[in-house]
């Protein structure tokens, strides 16, 4: 039997193929591109599907199951995407109502971060934990927590959205309405878009020579020493830092685990956020709660995804 697991991202989205011993046997990874709306991506999931099978010469009929890890606010309970800021128009997708409708295959979906966190508990970082947080850097900023031996995910199910605390209530309008949310100020887009207003302002950089600028350009930029990314990325990180170092004192965990674009590609921002979160939070300073990039990679999500496929009793529709 195998499982086919997704991860559906601001900016992309990854498919993953596994066999019952959680091995990853084939991944492909396209362009989520949200703006072209859900049934777009539905098409295109269905394609990609259809040709990974194919690749790997794998049947529908022998899929055990489906597992969806999506952003935003999830009812798990009936595998709908209720709302996301980085998903326009996305209002109350019945992702598992309609995947099930079109593979016939038995599929579950749930928050993406909470997802992850059983994928590092399994198969990742935090085998031996049992208190824990993962965030996700990228389109968007997401938390999972792990609490005393479980997932955390609240009275509604909307626990761990992080990119919304208010950072600066006079800040930047962030996609979910609110003003100065850390996703706004911190995030990958917020990244690429602060370093277009500097060159709009004429400040001189190596990104000038680029014609869209990235979140990646910046980070690359940033580790080769432009004093225009330097900035913008230490300010990231600072508040980037700053958040985590709340959780920290908050929650208490024994682990921190980073996952997304942002941190993936940059060493710059991940020691900016640990010696801010050092600095800032007291119950940090004894050094016995670390700070890592996910073992897993961009696969993080995606072996939560998987995680979420084996917890189904029934695969049969």
């Amino acid at each position: 039997m195998y499982y086919l697991a997704v991860d559906l991202g601001g900016t992309k989205t990854l498919v993953g193929i596994f066999e019952s011993d959680a091995k990853l046997i084939n991944k492909v990874k396209f362009l989520t591109a949200p703006e072209k709306g859900f049934k777009d991506w539905f098409l295109r999931i269905n394609e990609t599907v259809h040709s990974l099978l194919a690749t790997t010469k794998i049947k529908f009929e022998d899929l055990r199951s489906i597992g969806v890890a999506a952003p935003g606010l999830v009812d798990s309970k009936n595998g709908v995407m209720e709302f996301s800021p980085n998903f326009p128009g996305w209002i109350n997708v019945s992702i598992k109502d309609i995947l099930e409708r079109n593979m016939g295959v038995r599929t579950i979906v749930d928050h993406d971060v909470r997802a992850m966190v059983l994928g590092e508990k399994y198969y990742g970082a935090a085998k031996k934990k049992d208190n824990f947080v993962c965030i996700t850097i990228g389109t968007g900023i997401g938390l999972g927590i792990f609490a005393n031996g479980k997932v955390y995910a609240g009275d509604k199910m909307r626990a761990g959205e992080l990119g919304h605390i208010t950072i600066d209530e006079e800040g930047p309008l962030c996609g979910c309405g609110n003003h100065g949310c850390l996703e706004a100020i911190a995030s990958g887009p917020a990244i690429a878009s602060q370093a277009t207003a500097c060159l709009n302002r004429g400040e001189p950089s190596v990104l000038q020579n680029l014609i869209d600028i990235e979140a990646k350009d910046v980070l690359a930029a940033a580790e080769n020493g432009d004093p225009v990314a330097v900035r913008i990325i230490s300010k990231a990180g600072q508040i980037i830092g700053l958040a985590i170092a709340n959780l920290v004192t908050i929650l208490d965990p024994s682990l921190v685990i980073l996952s997304g674009g942002v941190v993936e590609s940059s060493t710059m921002i991940l020691e900016i956020i640990r010696h801010t979160v050092r600095e800032r939070s007291y119950t940090y300073r004894d050094r016995t709660c670390n700070i890592i990039k996910s073992p897993l990679g961009e696969e993080a999500v995606l072996y939560g995804a998987l995680r979420l496929c084996q917890s189904i009793k029934n695969a049969q529709l």
